[in-house]
């Protein structure tokens, strides 16, 4: 989502509901807009490519992935979710947010019953300026979480082997603006730009620092094959199956019966 309007113009991007979001032209980052959330009542929905249909885009699984975004918020000392991947009630995996001193958080549990947050951020959040913040995941199964602020890793490396906070499933979709949970009203006040959620590849690896983007990114950027990357080869007596949004489905082993999205 570029924010220059409420279209994903990804390849094979997905569809949106959106209440109250509008594009702002005169705050961005980027482009010719941003996308602005008025703490009250914006939200931004992602759905199936096609309705009723569930599809592999945000079928991540245990593998690498990387979510990044610029944000601009109005306020620093109210309780705002950025985005929650665990909508609908559901316990995992995480929502980004911001508490009531600034700071950037992740949390899971975002039901009417309340929310456990794991990760608190040293840096706060300023308001009326734009922050870069990045969550990428390295590795198969195991590997690691790191949190990026401005391109800097803030806070200790978290653990994933095996955690389900980190594991994003095929029907999960990220609501943006809003906490997924009954009752929510976590609204967020002020502006997003240039949201982009890359799949299989931990663009940032293990570094400690990054030099954050200078242009607005690319449209079909997959990011960078490094030693993260895994290739496989598809069986040729498998027919690859072609979903909705332009990912490939393939069969990657006689017996293991493995499932890999390659998009």
């Amino acid at each position: 989502l570029h924010g220059d309007d409420l279209t994903d113009s990804g390849v094979g991007g997905y569809n949106h509901v959106t209440t109250d979001v509008t594009v702002d032209t005169t705050i961005k980052k980027f482009g010719s807009g941003s996308l602005y959330f008025n703490g009250t009542s914006s939200k931004l929905e992602t759905i199936d490519p096609l309705s009723g249909q569930i599809t592999a885009g945000f079928y991540f699984d245990y593998d690498p992935y990387s979510i990044e975004m610029w944000i601009n918020p109005s306020v620093n000392n109210v309780d705002q979710t950025i985005f929650d991947l665990g909508t609908n009630n559901q316990v995992n995996p995480f929502a980004a947010a911001m508490n009531t001193s600034g700071n950037l958080i992740l949390s899971n549990s975002r039901t009417t019953s309340g929310q456990t947050v794991f990760y608190t951020s040293s840096a706060v959040i300023p308001v009326d300026e734009w922050t870069h913040i990045a969550i990428c995941k390295t590795g198969n199964f195991g590997g690691d979480v790191r949190v990026y602020i401005n391109g800097v890793q803030d806070g200790a490396t978290l653990l994933t082997e095996f955690d389900n906070r980190f594991i994003i499933s095929g029907y999960l979709r990220p609501i943006f603006g809003l906490g997924g949970f009954t009752s929510a009203s976590d609204y967020f006040t002020g502006y997003m730009d240039e949201i982009r959620f890359t799949k299989g590849v931990s663009r940032f690896g293990t570094v400690s620092s990054f030099q954050t983007e200078l242009n607005p990114f690319g449209n079909a950027d997959y990011g960078v094959v490094n030693d993260e990357t895994k290739i496989f080869e598809a069986l040729a007596t498998y027919t690859p199956q072609l979903f909705a949004d332009g990912t490939l489905g393939f069969d990657l082993g006689l017996s293991s019966n493995i499932g890999k999205y390659i998009k």
